[in-house]
C-alpha cells in the first residue's frame, strides 16, 4: 500500500515542487501551514514508561547516542580543507575524546602538528592531528555499558546477538498472540468476534441495498477509524496487523474488511511521532511528523473511498496471498524486492544524483532508463504477449504438482492477477 501511495504522491510532488516558485511539494506546503508560527521551545514530559523500559534494556545493552551523532556528521576529510585559507577544526561530539576538538587543517593544508598525547595515551606512531582524528573516529565504540559490554563483547558481536534476540522476542510475541487468539476463538466467542470485527455485519440493511451508501462503504469506514484507534492505545501498527492477520487465516474477518483496518493502522501509528514531535517543541520534527500524517491520510482518501480503487490494493493482496499457497517462494521474493532490492536501487539513484562529479549522475540516468525499459517490457508481455496466460497456466501446474487438487479448483483465476 505504501508503495502504491508512493507511485502516486512522488510524481505529485516533483509537479507540484517545479511550479512552486518558493520551492517545496504538495506534503511540505500542506504541513508547513499546519505548524503554529510560534512553535518552538524546550522540555519533554516525564515518561514512566521509558524509564522503566530503559532501566531493563541498559541492563542489557546501553549506546553512547554521541557516537551515533559522530557517525552521523561523518569521518573528517582532508577534502574539508580545500579552498580554506584558515584553520579547520573536528569536534568529536563524544566526550570520551580527550581533548574534543582537533585542528585537522592550518591555513588550507593538512595539519602537521604531531601532539604529544592521545587521549592521554602518548603518539609512538608520530600520527597528525588529522590522523588522529581519522583512527578516533574509525576506532569509536557505540556500546558503553550493559551485559553485553561487561562481557568484553565488540559493536558488531552486540549487534548481531541483539539482531537475533529481537528476532526471537518478535517471534515468540507474534507466537502467543496466534495460540491465544486459536484457543479464544474456538468457544463460542468466535460467534460474536466476527460480528464484531466486521461491522457490515452490525449495519442495517440499508446500507447495502441503496447503491450510493454500499459505494460510501460506512462499515469501511468505521474499522478504519477503530484501526487507527487500536493503533493510537498500542503505539505499534505492527501489534494491530499481527493480531488481526491471523483473524484472516482463521475466516473471521474478510480480507476486504480486513483492508481499512490496515489503513487506519498506517494513520494511527503516525501519532507516535506527532506526540515525540508535540513534546519536543521542534518545528522542524513536528512538520515531518504531519508530512507522515498526511502522506497515509492522503492515501487512505485516494485508495479506499472509490470502488475499483481500493479493489487494486485487495486484488494485489490476494493474488500474493494464493500465489504463496502454491509456492513458499513468493513471499520471500517480494521482501526481496519491496524491503531491499527496490530500496536499495532508489537509495543508489539517490547518491548518484548528490555526486558533485557528471559521472555517477550520468550512471543514474542510464539505470533508471534501463530499469525503467525492462519494466515497461514486463508489463507489456504480462499484459500484450500473453504473460497472464503463461503464469496461469504456471500456477496450475504447480498445483496439480504440488497441491493435488482436483481439476478444476485452480485457486487462481484470470480477475485474480
Amino acid at each position: 500500500l505504501n508503495y502504491l501511495n508512493f507511485l502516486v504522491s512522488l510524481p505529485l510532488e516533483l509537479i507540484v515542487d517545479l511550479f512552486n516558485p518558493n520551492g517545496g511539494g504538495l506534503l511540505e506546503i500542506i504541513s508547513g501551514a499546519m505548524v503554529p508560527d510560534e512553535f518552538d521551545g524546550e522540555g519533554k514530559p516525564d515518561n514512566k514508561l521509558k524509564e522503566w523500559t530503559a532501566t531493563v534494556k541498559d541492563k542489557i545493552v546501553k549506546t553512547d547516542k554521541s557516537v551515533v551523532t559522530d557517525i552521523a556528521k561523518g569521518k573528517p576529510s582532508a577534502a574539508d580543507c580545500v579552498g580554506t585559507t584558515g584553520n579547520v577544526t573536528f569536534k568529536f561530539a563524544s566526550k570520551a575524546y580527550e581533548p574534543q576538538e582537533y585542528v585537522i587543517c592550518i591555513d588550507g593544508a593538512v595539519n602537521t602538528i604531531v601532539p604529544a598525547l592521545i587521549n592521554e595515551e602518548p603518539n609512538t606512531e608520530g600520527l597528525t592531528t588529522f590522523e588522529v582524528c581519522v583512527k578516533l573516529f574509525e576506532d569509536a565504540k557505540l556500546l558503553s555499558a550493559g551485559f553485553l559490554f561487561e562481557k568484553g563483547k565488540g559493536d558488531k558481536e552486540a549487534g548481531v546477538a541483539l539482531l537475533f534476540l529481537s528476532l526471537f522476542m518478535m517471534i515468540l510475541s507474534l507466537s502467543i498472540i496466534v495460540k491465544s487468539l486459536t484457543m479464544i476463538m474456538r468457544g463460542p466467542a468466535r460467534k460474536y468476534m466476527k460480528k464484531a470485527l466486521n461491522f457490515d455485519q452490525l449495519l442495517p440493511e440499508v446500507f447495502y441495498s441503496t447503491p450510493l451508501l454500499r459505494a460510501i462503504h460506512i462499515g469501511g469506514w468505521l474499522s478504519i477509524a477503530a484501526g487507527a484507534g487500536l493503533t493510537f492505545f498500542v503505539q505499534s501498527s505492527s501489534i494491530t496487523t499481527s493480531v488481526l492477520t491471523p483473524m484472516v487465516a482463521a475466516d473471521l474477518l474478510t480480507l476486504e474488511n480486513m483492508y481499512p483496518y490496515t489503513l487506519g493502522a498506517n494513520i494511527g501509528t503516525t501519532t507516535t511521532a506527532l506526540l515525540a514531535a508535540l513534546a519536543g517543541q521542534k518545528e522542524l520534527a513536528l512538520q515531518i511528523a504531519f508530512v507522515h500524517l498526511l502522506f497515509n491520510v492522503l492515501g487512505t482518501l485516494l485508495w479506499f473511498p472509490l470502488p475499483f480503487m481500493r479493489a487494486i490494493p485487495v486484488g494485489l493482496a490476494r493474488f500474493l496471498g494464493r500465489t504463496t499457497y502454491v509456492t513458499r517462494a513468493a513471499p520471500l521474493i517480494y521482501i526481496a524486492m519491496a524491503f531491499l532490492i527496490y530500496p536499495a536501487f532508489f537509495f543508489g539513484i539517490a547518491s548518484g544524483y548528490a555526486a558533485s562529479d557528471a559521472g555517477p549522475k550520468v550512471a543514474s540516468t542510464i539505470v533508471i532508463l534501463l530499469v525503467v525499459g525492462v519494466h515497461a517490457y514486463a508489463l507489456f508481455f504480462y499484459l500484450k504477449q500473453g504473460g497472464r496466460e503463461k503464469l496461469l497456466a504456471y500456477v496450475e501446474a504447480k498445483r496439480e504438482a504440488t497441491l493435488g487438487a482436483p481439476a478444476g479448483a485452480s485457486i487462481l483465476s484470470a480477475t485474480d492477477i
